[in-house]
């Protein structure tokens, strides 16, 4: 799937990056997983161990708004 410009900048005026790399060096065969995650901090190994044993090797959290360290959980 091909995202715009224009999709991108709509994208990035409602996200805050908060921890880790802005830019992710992936090939074309990679998989970048992501997950919008709210008060999920007690799944976040597993699904990162799950996603790994996958072949997973970018993983991505989109937090909305959650109570307590969820943004800053992982590294």
């Amino acid at each position: 799937m091909k995202v715009s410009r224009f999709h991108i900048w709509v994208i990035s005026l409602s996200v805050k990056h908060v921890y880790g790399p802005k830019k992710i060096n992936a090939g074309n065969e990679d998989v970048i997983a992501t997950c919008h995650v709210k008060n999920g901090e007690e799944y976040v190994d597993a699904f990162i161990e799950h996603y790994n044993q996958l072949g997973v090797k970018h993983i991505v959290f989109l937090d909305n708004n959650s109570q307590g360290n969820d943004p800053n959980m992982k590294s």
